[in-house]
């Protein structure tokens, strides 16, 4: 009715509109020449609507037009300026919450700091393996991982450029060198066998002690040691080195300085494996007795020596240090430690300089030559050597 009425108001002469009730008697007689107006005017009404329509269409257009603009432009301008797009950061082992590069039983936590410029959006991994994303610049995170063996982490970073493209960038790696400690224990039918009941604090001790020398090992040398896992196996009181496992076949044989294996309380490199045996007399533990006038930690710490030369440095090192240890012999240099021993042979002359660069003498009457600061007085090539191998 309102659309109708409408329709006949607005079909007067421009500036004069008639009245609705004489058109519908009108239109109810069915006046041709009305009727014909009546349909005029509706076919002026669909066009008026389809002009409203199509101009509506093009505002709208229009307006999404500039929306998209809006949207498009920062982009389209941040992908036209250049960028230095950079991205740095690095990697950090901690076991225990302290800074360490080696474990014995304990898991790791990998932390990482990751900043970047330009990057819409920054994915991290390690190794292989996705660990995290941002979308800022600065990205600070950390995964746990329980290591078999060595093992070295590479932190990787994929980076988004707000044109959608990316790219990757190496950062850091990290080489987190892996052990464990084992102690022995005779079995009800007599048999020496591993004991693994519970921890006991001479094995915490023995894994914290080669955890830190096996840290301090740097980077470039602790890789060479991938894949292996190092393995301190406790000599307990009462029993010979001989009665563990996997060293009864060194019964009655003489080592190179002329005693019997039986009687050793220190050995390391069996079957060229990373393996060290000691005491447990020599681990730093207040509840078990000690030598009479030792320090607790030297024949650990000078066992895990070998270890390092052997199985995390490459083969000029030891070239190296030969040469070193000849050219001592040459000028009557002195040696550290014992000096017929410790000049016997390379592989002696570098595993008793490592308790001397981390200051765990033998006793006290050589409690002056383990040390750093004698190292670099009586044999500086050796003490650069150290520095070289060992972080300070």
């Amino acid at each position: 009715m309102f659309r109708y009425r409408l329709a006949i108001e607005t079909s007067g002469l421009p500036g004069k509109a008639e009245p609705a009730e004489l058109v519908r008697p009108a239109v109810q007689h069915h006046d041709p020449r009305l009727v014909e107006r009546v349909h005029s005017r509706k076919v002026e009404r669909c066009g008026l609507r389809s002009a409203l329509a199509r101009a509506g269409a093009a505002v709208a257009a229009v307006v999404g037009m500039l929306a998209l603009s809006a949207m498009i432009a920062p982009r389209a301008f941040a992908s036209t300026v250049p960028c230095n797009l950079s991205v740095s950061g690095d990697l950090t082992p901690r076991v225990r919450g302290g800074e360490y590069h080696a474990t014995f039983g304990d898991p790791v936590t990998l932390s990482w700091h990751v900043a970047t410029t330009c990057g819409a959006r920054t994915e991290i991994y390690i190794n292989t393996t996705y660990a995290a994303q941002t979308i800022s610049n600065v990205s600070d995170g950390s995964i746990l991982v329980s290591p078999a063996a060595t093992t070295s982490y590479r932190l990787n970073v994929r980076t988004y450029r707000q044109d959608g493209s990316s790219f990757w960038a190496f950062v850091d790696t990290e080489t987190v060198m892996v052990g464990r400690v084992a102690e022995y224990r005779r079995n009800s039918e007599g048999r020496v066998v591993e004991y693994r009941l519970h921890t006991s604090a001479v094995r915490t001790a023995a894994g914290r002690d080669a955890a830190r020398v096996l840290s301090n090992v740097k980077e470039g040398y602790r890789q060479y040691a991938a894949g292996k896992l190092f393995r301190v196996d406790l000599i307990p009181h009462g029993l010979k080195l001989t009665d563990l496992p996997g060293y009864t076949y060194l019964r009655g044989v003489h080592t190179i300085d002329g005693r019997l294996y039986d009687d050793v309380r220190g050995i390391a490199n069996v079957h060229e494996l990373p393996n060290v045996a000691v005491g447990e007399e020599d681990i730093l533990d207040d509840s078990m007795p000690t030598r009479d006038g030792r320090f607790d930690g030297n024949t650990l710490i000078h066992e895990l020596g070998h270890i390092v030369l052997i199985h995390s440095t490459p083969g000029n090192i030891r070239t190296t240090a030969e040469s070193m240890r000849q050219a001592q012999v040459e000028r009557g240099g002195d040696f550290v430690g014992d000096d017929s021993y410790t000049s016997f042979n390379v592989d002696e002359y570098f595993a008793e300089a490592t308790p001397a660069w981390f200051m765990r003498p033998l006793d006290e009457d050589t409690q002056h030559e383990y040390s750093r600061p004698w190292l670099q007085d009586n044999d500086r090539p050796l003490y650069e050597l150290m520095r070289e191998v060992y972080t300070s």
